[in-house]
C-alpha cells in the first residue's frame, strides 16, 4: 500500500506525527520497533512472536522468549522515567528482535484479541521473513503510523481489522489474500494495489475512508462478496482494470450500504455474477447500474432502498424472481425493465417481479403494467 495520508484535524489536512509524540528509530534487519504510551494505570501489554526473540520493553528490562510464547509486560508509572505526551501518558520504545540463529516469522499484538487491550501508537516493522499472522493489530484504536520496511506476507486476512491507522506504508502488490484486511477500520487516503489478489472478500466492510484507490493491472479477483458492506468511503478511484469483478462471482453484498459519494461505482462495468442478493441494498447515492445478471441465480433486494437511483439497464434477464422494492426509479425505467424481462409464456411457472416502492410506480398505467404481466410474469406492486 502506498500513497499520501492526510486528516482534517490537524495541520492544514496533512497527517503528522503529532510534536509529543517520540520519534521511532529504523529498525535494524529483522528487527520491530513501536511507541507504547503508558497510562498511570491498567498500562500492561501483550505480544506474540514466532522465533525465539528477545524484548526490550524500555524501562530497563529486557527479556527472551521461547517461539510462540507470549510476551506479557505491566509498567511501573510512577518509577518509570519517560518523557510525558500531552495526554498524561508516558512514552517508551518497544524493541523486539530475534534470537541468535532464528528469525520473525510471525507477530502480533494483543494475542488474545482482547477488545479492551491497550494500543500502541506507532510501528516499524524490517522483518523479511514475516509471513503474518491474522488478526496482527486487532483492536489497535490508538494505532496511527505503520511502516512496513519489509516483509513476505501473502496474506492482510484481518491484519487491520477495527484500527484506526491514518499512515500506512506496506508494498501489496504481491498480496494474494485481502480478506477483512481493513474491516471496521477508521482510515485516510489509502491506495492498495489488488494486482496478484485472488480474494478481496469484505477488505473494506465496515470501514470509514475518506480516499480509496485500487490499482489492477492483472487477473481480476473471484472472490468479492460483501466487499464494500456497509463501508462509509466518500471517493473511490480505480487503476489499471475497470472490472472488479469476474465471471461467475458471488456478488451477495458487494456495495451493500455504501456511503460512497463520489465513485467511479456508477460507471463501472460487470461481468457476469452468479449472485446478485442485497448487491447494492441500502446504498443512499448510486445513480446509474448497469448489469449483466445472465449467470444470476439470485436477483432479491439488489437495489433495496436505493434512494438515489434513477437508471438500471438489466442484460440477459434470467426466468426468476427479482426483487427492486424501494428502488428510486421512475416510470421510464421501469418501462425499460418490463421491455427486457424474457418472455415466460407457456411456462410452467410464473416469475415474481416485485417493485413495492419505487417511485415510478403510481405512473405506471394498466397497458404498462400489462407489457410484464403478458409474458406471464407476476408483478407485485
Amino acid at each position: 500500500m502506498y500513497g499520501k495520508y492526510y486528516t482534517t484535524n490537524n495541520n492544514g489536512g496533512k497527517w503528522r506525527k503529532p510534536s509529543d509524540w517520540l520519534n521511532l528509530p529504523t529498525p535494524q534487519e529483522d528487527e520491530i520497533v513501536m511507541l507504547y504510551p503508558v497510562r498511570p494505570i491498567d498500562n500492561a501489554f501483550a505480544v506474540k512472536v514466532q522465533g525465539a526473540y528477545t524484548i526490550d520493553w524500555g524501562d530497563g528490562v529486557v527479556e527472551n522468549y521461547n517461539s510462540g510464547d507470549q510476551a506479557e509486560h505491566s509498567y511501573d508509572y510512577n518509577a518509570l522515567n519517560a518523557p510525558i505526551d500531552n495526554t498524561g501518558c508516558k512514552q517508551v520504545i518497544i524493541k523486539i528482535k530475534p534470537q541468535p540463529n532464528n528469525t520473525i516469522t510471525n507477530f502480533k499484538v494483543n494475542p488474545t484479541n482482547d477488545i479492551t487491550a491497550n494500543s500502541i501508537r506507532a510501528i516499524k516493522l524490517n522483518t523479511p521473513n514475516l509471513v503474518g499472522d491474522r488478526y496482527m493489530f486487532i483492536y489497535q484504536r490508538e494505532l496511527e503510523d505503520v511502516m512496513f520496511l519489509s516483509h513476505n506476507l501473502t496474506s492482510l486476512s484481518d491484519i487491520f481489522y477495527d484500527t484506526s491507522v491514518k499512515k500506512l506504508y506496506l508494498n501489496t502488490k504481491n498480496i494474494k489474500s485481502f480478506f477483512e484486511a481493513f474491516r471496521k477500520s477508521n482510515m485516510l487516503d489509502v491506495t492498495v494495489d489488488i494486482t496478484n489478489a485472488d480474494d478481496i472478500q469484505f477488505m473494506l466492510a465496515e470501514t470509514s475512508i475518506r480516499n480509496l484507490t485500487l490499482i489492477n493491472r492483472g487477473s481480476i479477483p473471484k472472490k468479492v462478496k460483501g466487499l464494500l458492506l456497509s463501508s462509509d468511503i466518500r471517493n473511490i478511484n480505480l487503476i489499471g482494470n475497470k472490472i472488479i469483478v469476474a465471471d461467475n462471482t458471488d456478488l451477495n453484498y458487494t456495495f451493500y450500504n455504501d456511503f460512497t459519494q463520489q465513485c467511479i461505482l456508477e460507471n463501472l462495468s460487470y461481468a457476469k455474477g452468479i449472485s446478485h442478493y442485497g448487491m447494492y441494498a441500502n446504498n443512499k447515492y448510486i445513480k446509474n447500474i448497469e448489469l449483466d445478471v445472465g449467470n444470476s441465480t439470485n436477483l432479491k433486494f439488489f437495489v433495496y432502498k436505493c434512494y438515489s437511483l434513477r437508471k438500471l439497464t438489466l442484460k440477459n434477464i434470467p426466468k426468476t424472481d427479482i426483487d427492486i422494492k424501494y428502488a428510486s426509479l421512475p416510470r421510464e425505467e421501469l418501462i425499460k425493465l418490463f421491455n427486457a424481462l424474457p418472455d415466460c409464456s407457456g411456462d410452467s411457472t410464473s416469475p415474481t417481479l416485485t417493485i413495492t416502492g419505487c417511485r415510478g410506480v403510481p405512473d405506471l398505467t394498466d397497458d404498462d403494467k400489462a407489457i410484464a404481466t403478458d409474458k406471464n410474469w407476476t408483478l407485485v406492486t
